[in-house]
């Protein structure tokens, strides 16, 4: 079992409430990232099964972090859930920004230190802009087969969730299909 963090709007609070379960609504997802949510959403049906939404959660956050992620959140509702690990796909927060901004993701090799990750960043990011230029502000559907199934294939590693605080922006999320009113621990408005 994981506890895991969300908050979310009264409305979605309400709707848990009153049917028991809160699935998120693919129409409410920002736009410009319709390319990363679908492809976490592929991930998310061949890794914990079929679904429509994706519901975001923290996981393993600490209260400091989680203080700093209500402040600006009046009004939400912070839930607190213990969710069974099968049902939930965890994924590095800092990572899953290359996916976001449709750019290869490159972690670092075991044991490698932080100025050769970096020098090896550069030198494959350099090469990969090179071949990806042309297709850059296309949509990935139409970008050559095999270099999207490299761009895509990069992606998985945002799911090698790992603890080494190599980009300070890290953290870890995780994804589900739905929460159930059983699910949650505590629900606290954000005052």
């Amino acid at each position: 079992m994981l506890t895991l963090h969300t908050l979310q709007s009264p409305a979605a609070y309400e709707q848990l409430r009153t049917r028991g379960r809160l699935v998120a609504d693919p129409s409410l997802a920002e736009p410009e990232f319709v390319e990363a949510y679908g492809w976490m959403r592929r991930q998310m049906d061949e890794r914990i099964g079929p679904g429509t939404g994706i519901v975001w959660l923290w996981a393993g956050v600490g209260y400091r972090e989680l203080a700093a992620l209500c402040r600006g959140c009046r009004g939400e509702v912070l839930l607190t859930v213990r969710m069974h690990r099968r049902d939930v796909l965890l994924s590095d927060f800092g990572d899953w920004h290359s996916v976001l901004n449709r750019s290869l993701a490159i972690p670092p090799l075991p044991h490698e230190t932080w100025e050769a990750w970096e020098e090896r960043f550069e030198r494959t990011y350099e090469e990969w802009w090179r071949r990806v230029q042309p297709h850059a502000d296309a949509p990935l559907s139409t970008w050559p087969p095999p270099l999207r199934a490299e761009l895509e294939a990069s992606w998985t590693a945002v799911f090698e969730v790992s603890s080494d605080g190599r980009d300070g922006a890290g953290g870890v999320q995780a994804t589900t299909t739905v929460v159930r009113v059983e699910d949650v621990v505590r629900a606290t408005r954000i005052c």
